[in-house]
């Protein structure tokens, strides 16, 4: 980061929302050594006392930068689309981050569906292949509306639970349904390295 304290680079967002962007050109997260990753890990702890939950957010696949800081979180949730790519992905994902560092639980939501009822029926079909060849206990934490409102946020690039007393009934109560059961959701132990490593009890971290 060039010395640059890490609390100086965050972008400020809406309702108290700060942002560390991961390919602004400050750092690219995904591309650093082991050390780099390491210290990075350890610097956000200069963000404890001003932050409630701290979410990484890591691209699909199962790169080892992407899966050092999905370990480092206490919960991981899994972003899946219904479909082959998608389900490849995230198998390979939770196949890797349990074989190299341990993880069992996994809450896992499904983005672009229609409804709860088949999103509920394309995670059980995930849910399937992954308890087949996998010792691992994945839950299911809702799903993303395919909707209207979505669309248009995504092209207008505003965040839809942005706008004031503006935000549609039903993304909303998704979002939130998403929230609770993740915050819900076992914790996963890893004796390597973590976000907030002393702080455990008082800091939730997402993956």
């Amino acid at each position: 980061m060039g010395g640059v304290p890490l609390v100086e680079v965050i972008e400020r967002g809406p309702q108290g929302v700060q942002l560390l962007a991961g390919g602004s050109g400050l750092i690219d997260m995904m591309h650093i050594d082991d050390t780099a990753r390491f210290q990075l890990i350890r610097n956000v702890d200069a963000l404890k006392d001003s932050i409630d939950i701290l979410i990484t957010d890591a691209p699909a696949g199962a790169s080892e930068n992407a899966l050092s800081f999905v370990a480092a979180s206490q919960r991981v949730l899994v972003v899946v689309v219904a479909e082959p790519t998608s389900f490849m992905d995230a198998y390979a994902m939770i196949k890797a981050a349990n074989a190299e560092h341990g993880l069992r639980h996994f809450s896992v939501a499904i983005n672009m569906a229609h409804d709860n009822v088949d999103a509920r029926r394309n995670f059980e079909k995930f849910n399937a292949i992954a308890a087949r060849f996998l010792d691992v206990e994945l839950s299911y934490a809702g799903h993303v509306p395919f909707s209207a409102a979505m669309r248009r946020s995504i092209v207008q690039r505003k965040p839809l639970l942005a706008a004031e007393n503006n935000t549609p009934d039903k993304e909303l109560l998704a979002f939130k349904a998403v929230a609770q059961a993740v915050l819900k959701a076992p914790m996963n132990t890893y004796e390597g390295i973590r976000f907030f490593a002393d702080k455990d009890s008082e800091r939730e971290t997402v993956g």
